[in-house]
């Protein structure tokens, strides 16, 4: 439970700085545009964002380690021998 309100007080700060710039962003695009519109380009970017950092994290993930360790594999046969052997290799 600890762990979990640490995180979300680390996370709290984050937040209100992505919402504000969030908001800066929008007033910023409502000066010279329409409140509707300025919303939906900000909307848009975060989305547009959002995507790519979500097909960066699967080909991330994609290039990961194998599924079977190599290392796994040849202690398992050892331990397979050894049994098989009564303890002799």
């Amino acid at each position: 439970m600890r762990m979990k309100s640490r995180l979300l007080k680390g996370l709290d700060p984050f937040l209100v700085l992505l919402v504000l710039t969030i908001l800066r962003f929008t007033n910023y695009f409502e000066t010279f545009l329409p409140n509707w519109l300025s919303l939906l380009i900000v909307t848009l970017f975060l989305g547009a964002l959002a995507a790519l950092l979500a097909y960066l994290g699967i080909n991330r993930i994609k290039k990961g380690t194998p599924p079977v360790p190599e290392q796994a594999l040849a202690e398992a046969k050892l331990t397979t021998e050894a049994l098989k052997g009564n303890g002799r290799h």
